[in-house]
């Protein structure tokens, strides 16, 4: 396995700051506010580099231990996250913000390294192990948060999200999607 793979994986698990981040600053409107702040800069920067080629090819240069191919022609994975941060804590309740934003920096990163090292069957460009590791540490996550029904409904639409080729990037889609279903599950279970 490539070292650049584990950099971006490790870098990947550092977005769980954003999540405990809310943890320590409960208030709803004064994080997003924060979330903003990082988000503009990072905005900005990909803005400039997708309009200016030379740029782009200055940004990978010095960050492609951390960034993916497909970054090349999109908003950063980095970008996508923040701005998915912003949105679920604006959108939904605390709990299932945090839980959303937490099935995206871990329970997606493992689900590539266990993926990487132990997958032996194929499902799209993805494999069953990742998947099922994916499924059982999001169920694990929200079981910090949620009764059993409700965490099984998130960390299945986490995994079927990471799992299903999508024609957004999953760093958007898994806090949304799964905020969602998750705010949904607490209605019903």
């Amino acid at each position: 396995m490539s070292k650049l793979f584990y950099y971006r994986k490790i870098f990947h698990l550092f977005g769980s700051v954003v999540a405990f981040g809310y943890l320590l600053i409960p208030e709803k409107f004064l994080y997003l506010k924060i979330l903003i702040a990082f988000l503009i800069p990072f905005l900005l920067m990909d803005i400039i580099r997708l309009t200016f080629p030379r740029m782009n090819e200055l940004f990978f240069r010095i960050f492609a231990p951390l960034t993916a191919e497909k970054d090349a022609h999109q908003l950063n994975g980095s970008t996508y996250y923040l701005i998915s941060s912003s949105l679920a804590v604006l959108l939904f309740p605390r709990e299932i913000a945090i839980a959303s934003m937490l099935y995206l920096s871990i329970g997606d990163s493992v689900a590539a390294i266990v993926g990487k090292k132990f997958g032996k069957t194929r499902i799209f460009d993805k494999t069953l192990e990742g998947s099922l590791a994916c499924l059982l540490l999001c169920f694990l996550i929200s079981l910090a948060f949620f009764n059993w029904k409700t965490s099984l409904m998130g960390a299945v639409s986490a995994t079927l999200v990471e799992l299903f080729p999508l024609f957004l990037d999953d760093n958007l889609l898994i806090p949304l999607l799964c905020g969602g279903v998750l705010l949904f599950s607490t209605k019903i279970f």
